[in-house]
């Protein structure tokens, strides 16, 4: 992948662009985001906002014959935001798109697509997306770029009831994909529906049925009956010794 392409030609577009990059200068990092770490310390940086961005590359843009357009779409949880420089004699170039982990709410997917329009942006202007001196300092070296585009999204996880947080934690704890999906199947089947769309008055025999299906030890889950339900347990009962005969 190159990263960007475009027209077939920009010989009108390259000359506009170039001066505009030369009038646009870095803008301030008046923002501070803090993010925890694994050791129990703490990474800052600063930014600058999207808020902040627009107004000042706006109208340099627009100066010289430029907008800059972006466009996002989404698909199981990631929203993936992309950046064209149109120009006005129908020249373009379009850079490759972000993709970050949208959260499964909707103003998780609004942060991520707020933090990526940012972060494509500024790239495609030629200008800094954040400072990263704070993390250099504490850290002793910068963040990456997977690190610093998940940060928007992240958070806790919350659940509405204390019954599907236990389911979670179950279906986490399976041993591979292969095994979680037959639950989640086993499950759909049996309920009609996913874990999310089920109701909360139905959690408690949701978990009861979870339990049953993966076993106290939390491994790989037993094989499934015909109709979709697990198959019924088979129970051993050691049979009396003669020693055992008295009463």
């Amino acid at each position: 992948m190159t990263g960007w392409t475009s027209s077939e030609s920009i010989t009108a577009l390259a000359p506009d662009l170039v001066q505009c990059l030369a009038e646009l200068s870095e803008i301030e990092h008046a923002k501070k985001a803090s993010i925890p770490t694994k050791s129990g310390g703490n990474y800052s940086y600063t930014y600058a906002a999207l808020e902040d961005i627009l107004p000042i590359v706006r109208p340099i843009l627009a100066k010289h014959g430029l907008c800059a357009f972006q466009s996002a779409s989404s698909a199981q949880s990631v929203v993936c935001v992309s950046v064209t420089l149109l120009h006005k004699s129908g020249e373009w170039i379009s850079f490759d798109p972000l993709c970050l982990n949208s959260g499964s709410d909707p103003q998780s997917a609004g942060s991520a697509i707020t933090y990526a329009r940012r972060y494509t942006l500024l790239p495609a202007l030629g200008l800094a997306t954040e400072d990263d001196d704070g993390g250099v300092a504490m850290q002793g070296q910068a963040p990456s770029r997977q690190a610093t585009a998940a940060a928007p999204a992240r958070r806790e996880p919350t659940y509405r009831t204390p019954q599907e947080a236990k389911i979670r934690e179950i279906l986490a704890a399976l041993p591979d994909a292969e095994a979680r999906k037959v639950v989640t199947d086993a499950f759909k089947e049996e309920f009609g529906k996913t874990l999310s769309a089920l109701e909360k008055d139905r959690h408690a025999e949701a978990l009861t049925y979870v339990q049953y299906i993966v076993g106290d030890s939390q491994g790989t889950p037993p094989e499934l009956a015909s109709d979709g339900l697990p198959a019924e347990p088979e129970f051993h009962v050691d049979q009396p010794t003669d020693q055992d005969t008295s009463a």
